[in-house]
């Protein structure tokens, strides 16, 4: 079982009466459980790593020492990958739930299932099979796009960082235009039609090498089923939001601003951006950037078939 908000406050509780850091310990021990579903060795991690480093105990902190985390080698994440490389059904699984958003009925009597669990990767939640917090699946993620990633997107001059960086400021906007280009321009089968799997993968491979050593991401685990994932973008004190869905049609997009937009208002973000697959020959609007219930909305939509 993994530790509570309340246990992780206590904890912080001790540390504040020592240390007079100032920290809302409420709010620290809210993130420190969300990243990590209170699994004890990860919060003692990113305390230990705050505290060394002398970052600020606030949000930022948090993520700065999460960003620094996933970049370090320890035999938990080393368990945790080895798992995902030496069993190849399990390997399955875990990319169906953490990139295809599959709901999978959480069976422990699964073999497959109930090895993920005894490993303490895998949990239930509300009856599905969900990675058990959102290091491990940001990790399990981080590796299916280094081994996935195909020699025209690392070789790309597209994902060369400092054409999306500003003084210190990261152009998601641009991103995501130049993404759907680099789709358009490289990304095509014999046929001429785009490789229709995997999107999502391929935007993550896109994405990763220009924010590395600055930023760092991860998806929020209740909006990754129907075709939809919210990304979380971090980028030195930026934070974006970026839906990554499948196109299913005009009279679906309104609920889709509407589901941005709950979520931009959730986690207190004025802008969010929106990539949508496109099974089409033709993209069905061009790209825009509008004003919705308070707050701006980029879209990109990417046909598969566009000529």
């Amino acid at each position: 079982m993994g530790l509570s908000v309340e246990e992780i406050e206590s904890m912080l509780q001790e540390y504040e009466d020592d240390t007079h850091a100032g920290m809302n310990m409420r709010q620290m021990a809210q993130g420190l459980r969300e990243y990590t579903g209170g699994y004890p060795f990860l919060v003692s991690c990113l305390c230990k790593l705050m505290d060394e480093k002398g970052l600020r105990w606030d949000k930022g902190g948090l993520h700065t020492a999460v960003k620094e985390l996933l970049r370090t080698n320890n035999t938990l994440f080393d368990d945790v990958i080895k798992n995902i490389r030496n069993h190849q059904e399990f390997s399955d699984l875990a990319e169906q739930i953490v990139l295809q958003g599959a709901q999978v009925a959480f069976e422990i009597r699964n073999p497959i299932i109930q090895q993920g669990v005894m490993y303490g990767i895998l949990k239930e939640q509300d009856g599905k099979t969900a990675v058990s917090n959102v290091l491990f699946e940001t990790l399990i993620i981080n590796y299916f796009v280094s081994v996935r990633s195909t020699y025209a997107l690392t070789s790309s001059k597209y994902v060369e960082s400092s054409q999306y960086v500003q003084n210190g400021m990261l152009d998601m906007e641009l991103v995501l235009r130049r993404f759907s280009t680099f789709m358009k321009a490289e990304y095509r089968d014999k046929d001429g039609t785009f490789i229709e799997n995997h999107g999502r993968l391929l935007f993550l491979s896109f994405l990763r090498p220009i924010i590395n050593g600055t930023g760092h991401y991860a998806v929020e685990p209740q909006t990754r089923k129907n075709n939809r994932m919210d990304l979380q973008v971090f980028y030195g004190n930026q934070e974006m939001i970026v839906e990554l869905k499948a196109w299913h049609g005009e009279k679906y997009e309104q609920s889709g601003y509407d589901q941005l937009v709950r979520y931009l208002e959730a986690r207190g973000v004025e802008k969010g951006y929106m990539l949508s697959f496109c099974d089409n020959r033709e993209t069905p609007r061009e790209d825009r950037t509008f004003q919705y219930q308070g707050h701006e909305i980029c879209e990109v939509i990417i046909a598969y078939r566009d000529a």
